[in-house]
């Protein structure tokens, strides 16, 4: 071999791990960790299943589920990145300390846990934020545990606000990647009573004298309230049969295409139609 061939092909590896390094950036390098910063990101990062309250969204921590997780629903700009960085932080103005820094919440999807923790050994991530694939994602919503979040009243002292409220930042990586960000939210254990609702101007339900009627349509809609819950449990199980067969297909998948000794297997498990 000519050294002309080996210097051209020392080039050629050269550039291939430098564009490896190129897509590991991230784009965070900006700061992202107070309010004045993140004003200056767009807000394309949407929230889903989180109520409305007097000061806007927020997450009640303690309601029932019924299959309505807390979700955030990824920029379809931010989906076609390697790898995102999730983040959660006080919407002020606060020194990023730990007093300041918001617990990062919990994935529903146990493989995004798993997935979180492999990318780890690549990838640094603080207390607050969580690594995700966006392949791993389905239409880009990444759900939440809804009773895994720190609450607002645990930050009164350093915000000096009576409810907090936090904000997710999404940071891509990759040399197109951005930053975006979410509207803000609180999150309470629950919804608030009629005498602090009085106290904040808003007028409290009138509470209706019980009477064996209503007490029989009480009862009846309990009844149909947890056969409701029933059903719900029923298809989070099958979605969750189905996600798992997804993911073991997709496995199966990965590992019969290294050897020409499972290329048949391979063909047949491509020839398989995913439950869609």
């Amino acid at each position: 071999m000519s050294s002309a061939a080996s210097s051209s092909d020392t080039d050629d590896e050269c550039l291939e791990s430098l564009m490896v390094l190129l897509d590991d950036i991230p784009c965070e390098q900006k700061d992202i960790s107070t309010k004045t910063a993140r004003q200056n990101y767009v807000k394309t990062t949407r929230t889903r299943f989180f109520n409305l309250n007097e000061n806007g969204k927020v997450n009640y921590r303690d309601a029932t589920v019924l299959g309505e997780r807390p979700s955030i629903i990824i920029d379809p700009k931010q989906r076609q990145s390697k790898v995102l960085k999730i983040g959660i932080y006080l919407n002020y103005d606060v020194p990023f300390v730990r007093s300041t820094t918001v617990k990062a919440p919990v994935f529903f999807n146990d493989l995004l846990k798993s997935r979180h923790r492999e990318l780890l050994k690549d990838y640094s991530a603080n207390e607050n934020e969580l690594l995700v694939t966006p392949s791993d994602l389905s239409e880009g919503v990444i759900e939440l545990k809804k009773r895994d979040m720190d609450l607002s009243k645990k930050f009164r002292d350093v915000t000096c606000d009576s409810w907090p409220r936090f904000i997710f930042t999404v940071t891509s990586y990759g040399p197109e990647g951005f930053v975006s960000v979410s509207d803000d939210f609180e999150v309470r254990s629950k919804e608030q009573g009629n005498k602090v609702r009085a106290q904040r101007g808003f007028a409290g339900k009138k509470r209706r004298r019980r009477t064996p009627e209503t007490e029989a349509r009480a009862a009846k809609l309990r009844k149909i309230q947890a056969e409701i819950i029933s059903i719900g449990n029923s298809v989070e199980a099958e979605k969750k049969k189905k996600q798992e067969f997804k993911d073991n297909l997709k496995f199966m998948r990965e590992i019969s295409s290294y050897s020409e000794d499972t290329k048949y297997i391979h063909e047949i498990i491509c020839n398989t139609k995913m439950i869609e």
